[in-house]
């Protein structure tokens, strides 16, 4: 004799394997924010995204945090970057500007980019003390989005735009404040 809970074990029991497997699936969760010239970009912030592209132009990697000045000098906030170029595609400058809040502040700016291997660029900000304007965002007691735009001249003349979305949880601004030796 067959149960008529039969249906509904069997369902039961495939959910329970699929939660306990990790085939649960999550929904994405993400913010739509407006860049301080006008662009909007869509940021997750539960799961890792692609790299922004243009399909010429990639970021791979945009973070930040300290760098040692010295001995007896306050630490400082870099960022670091790997921007990869489709192939033959040979940049003639390469232009960082932070478009997170008004005013726009320059972060990086290179007009004889070296390429190494496999059309990648790697490079470094300078370093910004705790109270340069442009760590003023660290020192906020919330969640920051931020957005950095790369715009790259070719050798060809074309002109690439790409933005690079970075969410910033107030833990990791807290980190990074105790490292500089920043305390709020």
């Amino acid at each position: 004799m067959r149960s008529p809970l039969a249906p509904y074990l069997a369902i039961g029991t495939t959910a329970l394997s699929l939660f306990l497997s990790g085939c649960v699936m999550q929904p994405d969760i993400a913010a739509k924010v407006k860049t301080a010239d006008g662009d909007e970009v869509e940021v997750m912030l539960n799961t890792r995204s692609d790299p922004p592209t243009d399909g010429v132009v990639t970021v791979e990697t945009f973070q930040f945090g300290p760098w040692d000045m010295g001995q007896d000098k306050p630490r400082a906030l870099v960022s670091t970057f790997v921007v990869k170029f489709a192939n033959g595609a040979q940049p003639a400058s390469i232009v960082i500007d932070d478009v997170s809040d008004t005013p726009v502040m320059r972060m990086f700016e290179d007009n004889h980019p070296k390429l190494v291997k496999d059309g990648l660029f790697g490079g470094l900000t300078k370093p910004f003390a705790p109270d340069d304007a442009h760590v003023n965002w660290i020192l906020t007691m919330d969640t920051s989005i931020r957005v950095y735009k790369f715009t790259v001249i070719l050798t060809d003349g074309s002109k690439h735009v790409v933005l690079k979305p970075l969410f910033v949880p107030m833990p990791m601004k807290n980190v990074a404040k105790k490292q500089l030796g920043i305390f709020n």
